[in-house]
């Protein structure tokens, strides 16, 4: 449990005044109609739950939240920082030889996030927007007996269309393309699967020019339901 905490500290500082969290990448895995998915997750980047369902035997829906709230002592200051994040989807889904699973998925989501830092109750910066994003995202896994694992790639627009920061020391771009990656695991047992997600996110393009600050490292534990109602 310390290991955990350590790791939600350091990715609350990934950032000076971090205010986009990315959410966990959404990894389906779908195999055929009526298959369908439940899961929850918490690491680095709070809380997560995600669901799914496929229509046919290549189509399906997704949809997922994110949200957090954490309150830091660091540097003799007070720092808090409170966000959420939920999106949905289209995913296509194929077979990839005798062990493997590709998907391909485009995403829209909205979300908020506020941060702040105070000393002795003076609060010295503030910073809040409110953004839209629009993704896509490929993934690749493959199965070995009861473990699976595989890489996730996502290619994701961010665009702060509402944005506040009383310090002047920032870039003045408010929307960014990012690149996010993550490498994931799974240890299978019936229909119940534990997940372990690491990721990284990194802006194509000039980071000083950003007017917001985000997490670039995200680590997350999930556990998922699995099954199919036909």
């Amino acid at each position: 449990m310390r290991a955990i905490i350590c790791l939600i500290v350091l990715g609350f500082f990934s950032g000076c005044a971090s205010v986009y969290v990315p959410a966990s990448n959404h990894i389906p895995l779908m195999e055929e109609k009526g298959d369908g998915h439940i899961s929850g997750s918490f690491g680095m980047n709070g809380f997560g739950m995600q669901t799914g369902y496929a229509f046919t035997d290549n189509i399906g829906a997704v949809a997922s939240t994110n949200f957090g709230k954490v309150l830091v002592a660091y540097d003799a200051a007070d720092h808090s920082r409170n966000y959420s994040y939920t999106e949905g989807g289209i995913n296509y889904f194929t077979e990839v030889g005798p062990n493997g699973r590709m998907e391909f998925m485009g995403l829209i989501g909205a979300g908020k996030s506020e941060f702040e830092r105070a000393f002795n109750d003076d609060v010295q910066r503030e910073v809040s927007g409110n953004y839209l994003k629009y993704s896509i995202q490929n993934n690749t896994s493959f199965y070995f007996d009861k473990l699976n694992g595989g890489l996730s790639t996502r290619v994701s627009y961010i665009n702060y269309y509402k944005y506040e920061d009383t310090s002047a020391d920032q870039g003045e771009k408010t929307a960014a393309l990012f690149f996010e990656p993550a490498f994931f695991t799974g240890i299978n047992y019936k229909n119940i699967a534990l997940e372990s997600q690491f990721g990284y996110s990194v802006p194509l393009a000039e980071q000083d020019d950003l007017a917001f600050d985000f997490d670039s490292i995200r680590f997350s534990i999930a556990v998922i339901f699995r099954f199919n109602s036909l």
